[in-house]
């Protein structure tokens, strides 16, 4: 890969982790691996930023228990600082309406996490400018590409409806 980019937004499910079950949606919280591949690839890349945007339509439609949902998240984002040597935060979706804006493919998750963090970044170097940080410095990295036997390509849609690189992970962790 050789364009160096400051922040990497990533899907959560079958991008960063996957079941240990080997099934679709995970038995519960504990039914997680991470997925060690693609944050070795986050290391070699050393991005400023690891933003995880994810649709957790299951926890509104009471699969999902939300409260463990959040200290899930919360390990997650603590474990893959601590490997990947990144700042991490998450933004998830709960709603299954396609109108919320922070619904994928709607960009709400990604402008809001990128704005915070850009605060964030300026205040951390003394920069007075928080847009220091451009959509172009910008990748998103995820499994709903829309490649043959994908169920979706709602990651891919994303990244363009916000105006940023797109990878789809499998790529991404075989680029060079």
């Amino acid at each position: 890969m050789k364009k160096k980019y400051k922040v990497i937004f990533a899907d959560l499910d079958g991008t960063l982790i996957e079941t240990l079950s080997g099934e679709t949606f995970p038995k519960g919280i504990w039914d997680m691996k991470i997925k060690f591949d693609v944050l070795d690839k986050i290391k070699d890349i050393r991005p400023f930023a690891l933003l995880i945007v994810t649709n957790q339509g299951g926890i509104e439609k009471g699969f999902v228990d939300r409260r463990n949902f959040e200290f899930k998240m919360e390990y997650l984002r603590r474990s893959i600082s601590e490997y990947a040597h990144v700042f991490v935060e998450y933004s998830y979706c709960s709603s299954n309406d396609k109108s919320n804006g922070y619904r994928k493919p709607n960009i709400g998750m990604l402008d809001s996490l990128l704005t915070r963090f850009r605060k964030k970044f300026a205040s951390m170097h003394t920069y007075s400018d928080p847009e220091l940080i451009f959509n172009e410095d910008c990748l998103m990295i995820g499994d709903a590409s829309g490649k043959d036997g994908q169920w979706s390509d709602v990651d891919k849609k994303t990244a363009e409806n916000f105006g940023i690189d797109y990878m789809d992970v499998n790529d991404f962790v075989s680029a060079q």
